[in-house]
């Protein structure tokens, strides 16, 4: 998680965010396999693409099972908070 934020704080969107890419290990790490990442111009742009991928990871989410509710609360919240962080 605190990669994922790192990147959109530092105005890089990881293009292909989708849990099909994703690992994590035992002690909650998450690793990305087939990396694509683009470089965000302002914040609007950022907000745009993140939502959008966020849209696409709830339905992931909800179609698969990949997370529990209290789980993609928790991992919307802080890519929320990331985002604000981006000027």
């Amino acid at each position: 998680m605190q990669q994922l934020n790192l990147l959109i704080r530092s105005g890089i969107l990881f293009r292909d965010f989708h849990f099909n890419n994703v690992m994590i290990n035992p002690e909650g790490d998450l690793y990305w396999v087939d990396t694509a990442v683009s470089i965000v111009k302002n914040k609007e742009q950022m907000e745009y693409g993140i939502n959008k991928k966020i849209r696409s990871l709830n339905r992931q989410v909800a179609n698969e099972r990949w997370l529990c509710e209290n789980n993609w609360n928790f991992f919307k919240k802080n890519i929320d908070l990331a985002i604000d962080s981006v000027k």
